[in-house]
């Protein structure tokens, strides 16, 4: 698991080096996969603006020339859909700073996006599993792929490269208990808005790199 920032790319590079990976798996539109080379990545980063921090902290793994086939295992349309949610999110965070917090919403946009993960995690998988090599790694599975791939034969190891503490994770970590049967109070997600509005200010002040080390 690894935070779109370069600094944590970064730290993968050294994993991904010393391991001798085969292929890489990233969490990106298969649209994108013909530009995942030092000739054509410039052009992506210029037409994929709404991709900006992924596209900026992968370069460290497209410049590393690890001997390794790099490929998208996202699908399209799961992608539009989390571009849907992102920009949901960014509305709401626009309301919260009038004042306006309508917990239902926020809980409401996250759930899409939680159950799009659910509902696209076969397609996902059997990328994987047609483009897999010896030794695979692959960047910010999600719980139902990962169960695909080992129904599919496939061992599966996790390794956390990032403490994943942002108010943003921990809502998404709120909303998924609260699928799961568990009653929150509206309290604690009206606590975590406020603190992913903060986040968010911090991005603005010193970038959304250094504002995650803060966190982290």
């Amino acid at each position: 698991m690894v935070l779109n920032a370069a600094w944590c790319t970064e730290k993968l590079v050294e994993v991904l080096r010393n391991e001798g990976f085969d292929a890489i798996f990233v969490n990106l539109p298969l649209e994108f996969e013909p530009y995942l080379s030092l000739e054509n990545f410039e052009s992506l980063q210029r037409i994929a603006t709404f991709y900006v921090h992924d596209l900026n902290a992968l370069q460290p793994l497209v410049r590393a020339n690890l001997n390794a086939k790099i490929y998208c295992y996202k699908d399209n349309d799961h992608s539009n859909r989390e571009r849907k949610t992102s920009t949901s999110l960014l509305n709401l965070v626009l309301k919260a700073k009038l004042g306006k917090i309508n917990v239902e919403e926020w809980k409401e946009a996250i759930m899409d996006d939680l159950k799009s993960n659910v509902e696209f995690a076969e397609y996902e998988a059997i990328r994987i599993v047609e483009k897999a090599r010896n030794k695979n790694a692959c960047i910010n599975l999600n719980d139902k792929i990962e169960d695909f791939l080992r129904k599919e034969g496939f061992k599966v190891e996790k390794v956390w490269l990032y403490d994943f503490k942002r108010p943003i994770d921990k809502l998404y970590n709120l909303v998924r208990r609260e699928m799961e049967g568990e009653v929150i109070d509206d309290k604690e997600f009206e606590e975590l808005i406020q603190k992913h509005i903060k986040f968010i200010d911090t991005v603005i002040e010193i970038g959304y790199d250094e504002a995650c080390k803060l966190v982290w």
